[in-house]
């Protein structure tokens, strides 16, 4: 009886490691599909870098031209984080024509984060074209249950 619950508790612990390398894998493919630019909306999608420490999540958005802190826009949930920031005109001029002469005004990204966050207790710097956020990560709380 004993082998059969701990066969279970490894089947049920098997099964949210691949849900949750599924979802993390699903995420990068997101990144990867996403465009950098959209001439319809004249948005871009900043760099972003997006690492978490064992207390908090720490996202990065490289933002140039940019001019202050009063141009971003940032709301945040428990797993999502949106920035919206207005930049100087930027032409983007290459030889494909559907970009040629482009006027972009803004960043745009949403970003889906690895865990839950307080984001009551978010903390963002601006500071030389960068954009952190520091996101402390929601503490789980456990209860013990007396059994009878």
């Amino acid at each position: 009886m004993s082998s059969e619950y701990i066969g279970d508790v490894i089947e049920r612990f098997m099964r949210r490691v691949t849900r949750e390398i599924r979802e993390m894998i699903e995420r990068f493919e997101e990144e990867l599909r996403g465009p950098l630019c959209d001439p319809s909306t004249q948005c871009l999608e900043p760099l972003t870098e997006i690492f978490e420490t064992p207390d908090e999540v720490v996202i990065r958005f490289d933002l140039p031209y940019v001019r202050d802190k009063d141009s971003i826009q940032v709301s945040v949930s428990e797993d999502t984080v949106t920035l919206y920031a207005r930049l100087e005109g930027v032409s983007i001029r290459t030889g494909h024509i559907v970009y040629r002469g482009v006027k972009f005004f803004a960043y745009r990204k949403s970003v889906r984060l690895p865990c839950e966050v307080d984001p009551e207790r978010t903390r963002a710097r601006f500071k030389d074209g960068v954009l952190e956020l520091r996101l402390p990560k929601k503490v789980k709380k456990y209860y013990s249950i007396r059994v009878e």
